[in-house]
Formats: structure tokens, sequence, C-alpha cells
């Protein structure tokens, strides 16, 4: 982490972080690793304002492995009970960013905010197998493309306040909040067809895409 003090009452932060993990196991978790950086601005050219602005970034994979065991008792791999045949692996990957800006004026005796925030997430699950036998239903390897869709979740929002005091213990704030939300789960794919699946009835038919608008109104009592 470094922290840096420039011109004009500015402030940069950085960060970074890397977290490296593999494991020397045929079965189980094989490697787990996950990087981060982050980058955040601040500013403060009079007592009355302040302003802010970040960015921050971090990814991750997950490599995985296991056998679809047949009958038996033995514990050897590559044996009856657990055949390399019916071995496979899973790597899964995380992509993350984050952004946002702040804004603060005092005005007389109230304060107004903005903001704005973002973010966006990117989420990859491929797979792998020696054979028909690595899958719960062999018949589906056919349909086996060697990854699932890419899973998506990216928000935007947008908020404006205003606080005033009421009196010296109360105090109001009104705000408005705008937020749009664009999301991608393939766990429920085909639900919007149906919930019904065999025997199976399902209640929850997913996330998903949204827009939405919220004005509020805050009341603060100090004791």
């Amino acid at each position: 982490m470094a922290t840096f003090i420039l011109p004009r009452d500015m402030t940069v932060y950085v960060s970074a972080r890397a977290d490296r993990n593999h494991y020397d196991a045929r079965i189980g978790r094989q490697k787990l690793d996950s990087y981060a950086t982050s980058v955040q601005w601040e500013w403060q050219p009079d007592p009355d304002t302040t302003a802010s602005a970040w960015y921050g970034h971090d990814r991750s994979e997950l490599v995985f492995a296991n056998v679809n065991d047949a009958v038996g008792s033995d514990p050897q791999l590559g044996g009856p009970t657990y055949p390399e045949a019916n071995r496979w692996w899973m790597d899964d990957t995380q992509r993350n960013h984050y952004a946002g800006l702040n804004l603060s004026r005092r005005l007389g005796r109230a304060s107004l905010d903005l903001a704005w925030n973002w973010t966006s997430s990117r989420g990859r699950t491929g797979y792998r197998m020696n054979s028909p036998g690595a899958l719960t239903v062999p018949a589906n390897a056919a349909l086996a493309s060697g990854s699932y869709p890419v899973m998506v979740y990216r928000v935007n929002s947008l908020t404006a306040g205003l606080s005033m005091p009421l009196g010296q213990r109360v105090r109001l704030r009104v705000f408005d909040t705008w937020e749009r939300g664009n999301l991608s789960d393939w766990h429920y794919f085909g639900f919007e067809d149906t919930l019904v699946y065999d025997h199976r009835v399902y209640v929850d038919g997913g996330p998903s895409s949204y827009r939405v608008n919220l004005l509020g109104m805050m009341l603060e009592v100090a004791l």
C-alpha cells in the first residue's frame, strides 16, 4: 500500500494484493489464486467541499478435481471404485471491477451529497473430463461444450441527497437514488418457460435485469 500527497489538497492511495495457493492434490482443490488492485483519489479544496473517486479490480481462479465414483470400497485412485476414466476437472474464474465518485458540499446549514457507484462482475466455469463416465448421466456427454454460459452482474447507481438540521438534535435528509442492474445466471436458464420439472416445483425464478428509482426521507434524532 502507498499514499501520495499531491498539490492542491489532493491525496492518492494505491494498494495491491496477491494470494497464490497451489495444492499438491490429485483430487479436491488444486489451485486457488486471487489478485486485487485499487486506487483512490481524494480532494478537499476548502473546508466545505470534499470530492473522491476510486477504482478497484480483482480476479480469482479456483481449480478443483474429483471422480464420479462407482460401486465398491477400493480407496485407490484408478481402481474399480474411483476409475481414472471417471475423473473430471472444474476451473472457475471470476473478474470484478468497481468504481465510484463522491462529492459533498456544505450549503450554509445544509449539505449536498452526490454519488455514483458502478460494479461489474464476470464469472466463467469451465470443465473437462476423461470420459462420459465422469457425468452422472453419461448420455448427456454429447451436449457438453466444456464451459457453462458466462455469469454477469453489472449495477450502476446514482444518488443525490440533501441534509439539513431541524434543531439541535434532529436532522432531516431527503434523497433520490436511481439504479440499473444487468444480471445473468445460467443456473436459472429455462425458468422463464416453466418452473415445473418432472415432480419438482421451483418457487424462485432467479435474478433478472432491473431498473428502479427510489425517493426517500430519513429523520435522525440524537439522544
